[in-house]
């Protein structure tokens, strides 16, 4: 197997901190578990996720690649959620790389709520650009870029600013691979 470690600080515009980690591992090819644990040290809120991520189709590095999530979540005061999508990958079909993904969010005793996503990054020598927009239905989206960095074989650098409702949001994390 293989796995990984993401954390991350995300800063919105009501100046509230958050703090992340997100351990991954992938026990067998084609099936992630990853999990998230988040707290919002300025309003003493965690959030806590676990979900299975698998890749329906063999792996490509130039061509399409579908997976299926299946998830659960839990915030502190505010309840149990599950959660389900389907992600479609486009990588080294021309110079950029594409990703979609539809799903639904399902609180207790709240109706279910489509989301949805779309993303594109550029690969570049050392530095890679990307943009996406993301909603949930009923909301206003969210829209985001970024740029992250290979800084050794193992380690990744990551910085994002979002917008959202006319709110402006950043976080700065790593990614270390094992």
């Amino acid at each position: 197997g293989a796995g990984h470690v993401e954390a991350w600080v995300a800063r919105d515009a009501s100046k509230s901190n958050a703090l992340n980690l997100a351990p991954a591992y992938a026990p067998i090819d084609g099936l992630e578990v990853p999990g998230v644990h988040s707290r919002d040290t300025t309003n003493r809120v965690n959030a806590k996720s676990l979900q299975a991520k698998w890749r329906i189709t063999p792996s490509k590095e130039n061509g399409c690649n579908v997976a299926a999530v299946l998830g659960a979540s839990r915030v502190s005061g505010g309840g149990n959620a599950t959660y389900v999508s389907g992600n479609l990958s486009c990588n080294g079909l021309g110079p950029v790389n594409v990703h979609a993904n539809l799903g639904a969010n399902k609180a207790k005793r709240v109706s279910t709520v489509g989301t949805w996503g779309v993303a594109a990054e550029l690969p570049m020598a050392s530095w890679t650009p990307h943009a996406e927009v993301f909603g949930a239905q009923g909301s206003k989206a969210t829209a985001q870029v970024g740029v992250r960095t290979q800084l050794t074989k193992e380690l990744q650098l990551d910085g994002n600013v979002s917008r959202n409702n006319g709110q402006t949001a950043h976080s700065i994390g790593v990614k270390y691979q094992f």
